[in-house]
C-alpha cells in the first residue's frame, strides 16, 4: 500500500473522505456492535486523535497500544484486561461484507 501508508496507518487511509476503519466500525456498530477495543501501534496518535473515545459516532472506543514490532498474538495478549471473555479480533485495514449473526 506504499506510498500511501508512508506517514499514514493503513486503517486511516481515505476512502470517501473518511478513514477506511471508519467504514468498518459503522458497519459493525450497526450490527449490534458498540465497544471497541483498538490495538494500535504504526502510527498510533492518528488513530486515536481522528476516533478518540467514539463517543460522536455513538460508540465506545478503548486503545491499547504497543510497539510496532509486537505481532498480533502479543497485542491481544497485553490487551487482555480491556476484552470480555467473548471477543470478535479483526483486523483494521479488512472489510467484513457478512452479518455476525451468521458468525
Amino acid at each position: 500500500m506504499r506510498p500511501y501508508t508512508d506517514n499514514t496507518p493503513k486503517p486511516m487511509i481515505s476512502c470517501n473522505g473518511k478513514p477506511f476503519l471508519w467504514y468498518l466500525l459503522h458497519q459493525l456498530h450497526d450490527q449490534g456492535v458498540s465497544r471497541f477495543v483498538l490495538l494500535t501501534g504504526y502510527l498510533a496518535e492518528e488513530v486515536s486523535s481522528y476516533f478518540g473515545d467514539g463517543g460522536s459516532w455513538g460508540w465506545d472506543i478503548q486503545y491499547s497500544e504497543g510497539p510496532v514490532d509486537w505481532d498480533t498474538g502479543k497485542r491481544v495478549w497485553e490487551a487482555r484486561e480491556k476484552l470480555d471473555d467473548l471477543f470478535l479480533l479483526l483486523y483494521s485495514d479488512n472489510f467484513v461484507p457478512f452479518p455476525l449473526d451468521k458468525v
